[in-house]
């Protein structure tokens, strides 16, 4: 080493030999998620979901096969390669939140007997939801908005898409809000509603109801058990309504909006306690 005119020598040291730079490092053209769910999009996962992470890796002298993948995120990875398997963690808050994943792809060369290794990375990132959450959480407060009579319709239904199904789903919940208040006055004291299991998710897929209705091009099917007492404006009579509520939803610009609603009416449902 030689400085301010100054040599010095390291008995035993070592060679540096720097790459030429006619060797590219490897490149990462893209990475995409594969879900659990029929017609999942790439780069949606719930918390604790397990998908499929996919890469298209390149490089001009090294086969893939000889190239070292190197995964790295939180959650826990199984597998190598440009194909793997990712344990979404199940901690994520708030939901959606989004997580990033990155590859780091190396490849190692001998240039002049001498051996270099050199890198490429790339990142993803996945749009982590709680799904059931977010989905009934949404119809909770949309049937529970509808049954207090000072909500204005705008309101009730302000987790409800414009696009879904065209609109038709919100359009004809606008008509029923708008019937709804202009004929009764809900005694909210009186409503209960109660979940009725897991929501369904298949992505741009259909919720059939027990009557043969149909609510179509929506993401995921759901339902509440519900209890509604009302008195009509004109008599002031009480009527008294059991039922099921199924309500549809879609996924929009990374969050879960409401697509239908349709009540069938029944004599009692056991869940709510009332007959």
């Amino acid at each position: 080493m030689t400085s301010g005119g100054k040599t010095a020598t390291l008995p035993n040291a070592f060679t540096f030999v720097a790459p030429g730079g006619a060797n590219a490092p490897p490149v990462v053209g893209s990475i995409r998620s594969v879900g659990s769910h029929a017609g999942q999009p790439s780069g949606f996962a719930d918390i604790g979901e397990s998908v499929t992470l996919v890469a298209s890796v390149t490089d001009a002298e090294t086969p893939a096969d000889r190239l070292t993948y190197t995964w790295s995120g939180p959650g826990t990875f199984s597998g190598t390669g440009t194909s793997v398997t990712w344990q979404v963690p199940g901690d994520v808050s708030p939901t959606p939140s989004p997580v990033n994943v990155t590859l780091t792809v190396t490849e190692s060369f001998v240039e002049n007997n001498v051996t270099h290794r050199q890198s490429g990375s790339g990142s993803f990132v996945m749009q982590v939801h709680d799904s059931q959450k977010e989905i009934l959480d949404a119809g909770e407060d949309f049937l529970t908005l509808f049954s207090r009579s000072e909500v204005p319709t705008s309101d009730v239904l302000h987790n409800f898409s414009t696009t879904c199904d065209k609109g038709d789903g919100r359009a004809s919940e606008k008509n029923d809000v708008d019937f709804n208040r202009a004929t009764y006055v809900q005694d909210f004291s009186a409503f209960r509603i109660s979940r009725r299991g897991a929501a369904t998710i298949s992505f741009a897929g259909t919720c059939f109801l027990p009557d043969g209705r149909t609510q179509r091009n929506v993401d995921a099917c759901s339902s509440f058990a519900v209890h509604w007492e009302v008195n009509k404006k004109s008599s002031g009579a009480r009527e008294i309504t059991n039922g099921v509520d199924y309500v549809s939803a879609a996924l929009e610009n990374n969050q879960w909006r409401l697509c239908h609603s349709d009540f069938i009416p029944s004599q009692g449902y056991p869940t709510l306690g009332i007959r």
